[in-house]
């Protein structure tokens, strides 16, 4: 998405600053849930990244952290669906998974299900929307699911039959209906933080990577080596436009798998520190049930998340779910807004957010939940939407650069409504 620059600062000295305070990134782990098969690994999984139990992995990490779920299994896989198999039929985990889109600790649908061995037709998606509006539901994030017999998902290869009105798979207008907001195609990126400068071996790296995926005939993962964005306008093939976002598969080859041992290179403390020093964004790509064994997550993913849960910690990298993550990016790219003297205070009022998809939008003081202004005096600056003040908003002291700011807070996750053990 390209850069705006929206403020008015003029002789206020009021600036925009580019993550939530105190953090110099932001990152997202995007978990696809292909190799789950129980609930109780979903549960245990949950318990060690979102909450502060004990667990068989040791600390719980309480990382304000979302995940993916299907609502359907048509191969018999998982058990931890909405419905059961490919049918109509309520899971005994369909309540468990309400209640946890509802908290938003799954806010990303990676796609319907898995139809790896077809059969999907639209009567799936129109069940999967008549469960969320039943109990008044949205789901943000859409993930595309891998395999030619995925004719459900979106996008420009010839078994991506989901936005083709034409066919019988077609779903992308009941998609928009569930609430989906960010769609993934297989956009992949080996550069380390997006919106921010590309190094010259970046773009080397990305070119091989695209290429090489070219002559594999993956046109959908060969992301240019010339663009850098975790967020772009797309239209997809019914005309619906969108925002899609690209993922982070990590720096070296032969991650394609992109399971429980490969996090721990995408997480390694060089890629961390890459990441802060650029001042980027990212959502990495995984599938955290697959590859880790008995212990479920290999041990050296478990240090990896550690030392990610330490530098939230330390304020240098703002952990937080997909959708959080990436609603902050479009809004603190796009956001139209002014500041100057009213009243004896500094005031900065926001107007609207210029949205490359759904187009010029007003926010509701949720929808600005950690964006941050540089203000030469935070204790008399006030934030408005239109005429109306936010009642929250938190003076912060001086950062790295040396300036004091204020923040509309964030809002982390309460702990998951998982069962009692």
């Amino acid at each position: 998405m390209e850069a705006r620059d929206t403020g008015h600062p003029g002789p206020t000295g009021v600036s925009l600053r580019d993550f939530p305070y105190p953090y110099a990134a932001a990152l997202t782990i995007t978990g696809d849930p292909d190799d789950l098969r129980t609930a109780t690994d979903f549960e245990r999984l949950v318990r060690f990244l979102n909450a502060g139990d004990r667990t068989p992995l040791g600390p719980g990490l309480s990382l304000d952290l979302s995940h993916s779920f299907w609502f359907y299994d048509a191969c018999g896989e998982c058990e931890f669906t909405v419905f059961r198999g490919a049918s109509s039929e309520l899971s005994p985990h369909a309540d468990l998974i309400a209640e946890m889109i509802r908290t938003g600790h799954l806010d990303t649908m990676h796609t319907y299900g898995n139809f790896s061995e077809g059969g999907f037709e639209r009567r799936h998606a129109e069940r999967a929307l008549a469960f969320l509006r039943e109990r008044g539901l949205s789901v943000p994030v859409w993930v595309n699911h891998g395999g030619t017999g995925n004719t459900q998902t979106v996008g420009n290869l010839p078994w991506q039959r989901g936005d083709d009105p034409g066919l019988p798979e077609y779903h992308t207008d009941l998609m928009a209906e569930c609430g989906v907001r960010f769609v993934e195609r297989f956009g992949v990126t080996h550069i380390v933080g997006q919106d921010a400068r590309s190094t010259p071996r970046d773009r080397v790296v990305q070119l091989a990577e695209s290429a090489r995926y070219l002559m594999a005939r993956d046109r959908a993962r060969a992301y240019g080596p010339l663009r850098n964005e975790l967020l772009s306008p797309c239209v997809l093939g019914d005309g619906l436009r969108v925002l899609c976002f690209t993922r982070f598969i990590g720096r070296e080859r032969g991650l394609a798998r992109a399971g429980s041992p490969e996090l721990a290179l995408q997480l390694a403390p060089s890629v961390l520190e890459e990441l802060i020093a650029k001042r980027g964004w990212m959502a990495v790509y995984t599938h955290p049930w697959r590859g880790g064994g008995a212990s479920l997550i290999d041990p050296q993913a478990v240090e990896a998340l550690r030392n990610l849960e330490r530098q939230a910690k330390r304020g240098r990298i703002l952990v937080t779910r997909t959708s959080a993550v990436l609603k902050l990016n479009l809004v603190s790219r796009g956001l139209a807004w002014s500041s100057g003297e009213e009243g004896g205070a500094l005031t900065v009022r926001i107007d609207h957010v210029e949205d490359d998809a759904a187009g010029r939008w007003v926010p509701e003081p949720h929808d600005l939940c950690g964006i941050t202004f540089y203000t030469p005096e935070p204790e008399r600056t006030r934030i408005l939407i239109g005429d109306h003040e936010l009642g929250d908003v938190v003076a912060n002291p001086p950062d790295e650069s040396g300036s004091p700011s204020v923040s509309v807070p964030l809002r982390r996750l309460r702990p998951p409504p998982l069962p009692s053990r």
